[in-house]
């Protein structure tokens, strides 16, 4: 039996978020991380360095393509839509041997067609192999099967035309009950026509301002209009009494910090 599946891998700021890509990119960088870049500009253009830090020669594909983030952080691969910058993007070279050792240029160039409103555009960078990894296993029967493994790397390219507006709030706060215990959940909405990436923390606090638990509840990009839904673990035992939940959601897009404060009861 054969099965080919998709894994995605995400660059953001720098940090790699892998996908359930386990080690398949170890041996491929790429820089810059991300791309910000004006549409006031005609065409404006840049370029990606390809490194393969592997051992042997590797061919690789980059296209554009458009994706947008799930309520949860999910990635949401999407045909282009008004925000999208994939059908103005071109790519040189599009397909490219890389030797061990070595690295590669990609230069890029964006076209826009016609007038552009005033708002924020996106897309991903997509880099994948053109060859699969195939990994062989066994089911429950003893029967041997292989999974071939295609793999891309995304690199986010954000663009904005125009002066925009950055605006947030953060819509709700809950502490729910999970199966290994409590969590905090919290909604952020994205108010403004800007991409924002908002850094969202909380704090637990006893009656007498003391904090019993703290910390980072995700960091996450939110496009323009939509929201994203934080969550974590409490960590540590909560004594029953009353406490003041804060949250705290700061983004360098955002002329001010967010906070909320909600009373609950253990």
């Amino acid at each position: 039996m054969h099965l080919k599946r998709l894994q995605l891998v995400l660059l953001i700021g720098g940090l790699i978020l892998c996908l359930g890509a386990g080690n398949l990119w170890a041996a491929v960088g790429i820089s810059p991380a991300c791309v910000e870049l004006s549409l006031d500009k005609k065409r404006p253009a840049g370029k990606f360095v390809i490194r393969n830090t592997g051992e042997k020669t590797e061919r690789y594909r980059i296209k554009a393509s458009h994706f947008e983030l799930g309520i949860n952080g999910e990635l949401i691969k999407v045909p282009p839509n008004k925000n999208s910058l994939v059908p103005w993007i071109k790519f040189n070279p599009k397909e490219f041997s890389l030797p061990p050792k070595s690295r590669r240029a990609v230069r890029f160039v964006i076209v826009p067609r016609g007038k552009l409103p005033d708002k924020a555009y996106w897309a991903f960078m997509e880099l994948e192999p053109l060859k699969a990894n195939v990994a062989k296993s066994k089911d429950a029967d003893g029967r041997t099967f292989s999974v071939k493994v295609l793999t891309s790397i995304l690199v986010p390219i954000f663009a904005t035309k125009g002066k925009l507006s950055y605006e947030a709030s953060i819509e709700d706060i809950k502490i729910v009950p999970q199966e290994s215990g409590t969590g905090v959940e919290v909604m952020v909405t994205n108010k403004g026509k800007g991409i924002i990436t908002a850094k969202v923390n909380y704090e637990i606090i006893d009656t007498s301002g003391n904090v019993v638990n703290e910390g980072l509840l995700g960091k996450s990009y939110i496009f323009p209009s939509a929201q994203r839904k934080f969550r974590k673990l409490i960590d540590t035992e909560i004594p029953k009494g009353d406490y003041s939940v804060k949250v705290v959601c700061e983004s360098r897009k955002l002329k001010k910090i967010l906070t909320k404060t909600i009373q609950h009861a253990w």
